[in-house]
Order: structure tokens, then C-alpha cells, then sequence
């Protein structure tokens, strides 16, 4: 894992060199998932025709895009280099998708004779990485095969007002707990059954949206529901966090979100947003 960390830490001044000392490898994925993609910089060395710096600072940006890319977290316990390791049919098309990469700007200084070049990845979309590792998403292979899906008690009472059966969609309320952006965020119940998981979301809303959004703003998570068609979403606070990533809820919230996606089908469309601290 420290090769990850002393990864994330260069992506701070890759992608945010005028306030990199005011970043964290948290705030450098936050703004990842927040913007829906990659975006990294290769400076070339000085003393270079055009050509050469601006072919060198490339080559520099393709590689920073890489380590960005493999250092992003999958789940609670793999990132996507690791997550890659396991299918080499998913790895082949991953490194399709590095060479579509989008030039995002690009600049020669001849006082220095050096370049810059900015390069871009999709996160979310057509084209995009939830696109390419969408089989990976699907499989099993992003949680614990053990992890059974969540059913409700016989008995379970009607949900509580924090979670209404009529609500449209969810907000995650994580302020207070030490919790991280995934590709793969996930939500349980206190036996440990899924309720939400990639493998929940209809394939064309993961392509699109991830597993849900992300933010830090109470109103601003209404906002982004309300894009998605949401107009009454349900706010639960977890009973903890496990991983940085995976959320557990109390039996009453559990039975609260199944019966309002039994009505309105948010899951599935990924109509999730956690609010960070």
C-alpha cells in the first residue's frame, strides 16, 4: 500500500501544483470523482526543440495519467491496479483505453525551451473507465462472495421518517466519519447483506454515474438528486463506516431504503449521493 500512497502524493502536484500544499491524497480523488475524470500535466526537461519537449512532456503526462488512474480506490480493500491484476481480458482493454486519452491543453515555452502537456481521462460517460471495467464492476470478484443481498425481516415495521417508503431517492450522510470516494461504494446492514453495490445499478446508470455522487454540501447533494429526476430522497446516517469505503445502516434505515426502491427503483438508477466532510 505505500507505493499507492507515495502515488496519490505526486498526483497532488500533478494535477493541483498553485495549492498542493493545502492538498491531501483524499481531497486529489474527492475532486476525481466530483469532476468525472483524470486530468494530468508533463512538464518536459529545458533545453528541447519543440518537438522534442513537447513530445517528452507527453510521454511524462501519459505516465502520471497511469499512476492517477491505478491508484484510484475500487472497493474497501483494492485499488484498480490491483483489481486489474485479476483479468487479464480487463487489463487488455484498460490499456485500450489509456491510449484514448484526450489532450486537454498543451504549451512550449522557447525562453526555456520546455513543455507542458495536459492529458485527460473520462471517469463516467461513453468512453469512460466505468465503461471499460463495467464486466469487473459486475463480477463478484468487487466484494466478498459470502455477502449475501439484503432481505427484510417478516416482522420489519414501516419505515421511519428518515427514510420514507416514498422517497425517490438517497443521501448518505457521512460527515462525521472517516470516509472515502470509491468506484465501488457499497452499503449493508448491520448482518452485513447488500443493499447497494455496483452489481445492484442497471449497467447504462454505472456507465453514466458511477455508484452515485459525491460531495460535501448538504444542498448541493439535493441539487445533483434533483438533475436525476429526484425530488424526495431519504437521508440516513450510518451506524459506522467499514473500510473508508462501505457504509452500514440500521435494520429500520435497511428496511427504509428497500421499501422505498421497491416503489421508486433509485438503486438501480444510482440516485445515491454521499455527503463527505
Amino acid at each position: 500500500m505505500l507505493q499507492y500512497a507515495l502515488i496519490l502524493l505526486s498526483i497532488i502536484f500533478i494535477m493541483f501544483p498553485e495549492t498542493a500544499g493545502s492538498q491531501t491524497p483524499y481531497d486529489s480523488q474527492l475532486k476525481i470523482f466530483e469532476s468525472g475524470y483524470i486530468e494530468a500535466i508533463g512538464r518536459s526537461e529545458e533545453g528541447q526543440t519543440r518537438m522534442q519537449a513537447l513530445r517528452a512532456a507527453e510521454v511524462l503526462a501519459q505516465r502520471n495519467l497511469v499512476q492517477a488512474l491505478e491508484g484510484l480506490t475500487l472497493n474497501s480493500s483494492t485499488t484498480v491496479k490491483d483489481g486489474l491484476l485479476q483479468n487479464d481480458e480487463i487489463r487488455t482493454t484498460v490499456n485500450g483505453f489509456l491510449r484514448g486519452a484526450v489532450k486537454c491543453g498543451e504549451h512550449y515555452y522557447p525562453e526555456r525551451k520546455s513543455a507542458e502537456v495536459c492529458l485527460r481521462l473520462q471517469v463516467r460517460g461513453r468512453g469512460s473507465l466505468y465503461e471499460t471495467i463495467l464486466p469487473l464492476l459486475k463480477s463478484d470478484s468487487t466484494a466478498p462472495a459470502s455477502q449475501a443481498d439484503y432481505r427484510p425481516e417478516p416482522e420489519a415495521t414501516a419505515p421511519r421518517a428518515a427514510g420514507t417508503a416514498d422517497a425517490d431517492g438517497l443521501i448518505v450522510d457521512v460527515r462525521d466519519m472517516e470516509f472515502r470516494p470509491a468506484l465501488a461504494n457499497r452499503i449493508f446492514n448491520e448482518r452485513g447483506e447488500v443493499l447497494f453495490d455496483p452489481s445492484k445499478i442497471v449497467s447504462s446508470m454505472l456507465v453514466e454515474r458511477g455508484c452515485g455522487g459525491f460531495t460535501t454540501d448538504m444542498q448541493k447533494a439535493r441539487a445533483l438528486l434533483a438533475t436525476w429526476g429526484c425530488t424526495a430522497p431519504a437521508v440516513v446516517k450510518p451506524l459506522k463506516v467499514t473500510g473508508l469505503t462501505d457504509v452500514q445502516v440500521s435494520a429500520a434505515d435497511a428496511t427504509a431504503i428497500f421499501a422505498g426502491d421497491q416503489k421508486a427503483g433509485y438503486l438501480g438508477q444510482a440516485r445515491v449521493v454521499f455527503v463527505l466532510k
